[in-house]
């Protein structure tokens, strides 16, 4: 996945974020029922690959430089 296709995905899993959260009660806080129905499993399901992928992006490497030379 390149860059600009990440970032994309970023984008596209924080405002489906923002609108779940619009979505939910002013008194109860509670998300409406169109969430508990089963409409946004692919979402979640697809947000879920989309941190296991982003969790990668913190590793850091050492590079030894001395045993680039042989």
């Amino acid at each position: 996945m390149t860059t600009t296709q990440l970032m994309l995905v970023l984008r596209h899993v924080y405002e489906r974020a923002r609108r779940v959260a619009c979505e939910r009660s002013k008194s109860t806080g509670h998300v409406s029922t169109r969430c508990s129905q089963g409409s946004d499993n692919a979402f979640r399901e697809s947000a879920r690959s989309y941190n296991n992928a982003l969790s990668l992006t913190s590793l850091a490497a050492h590079v030894d430089q001395t045993q680039l030379g042989t």
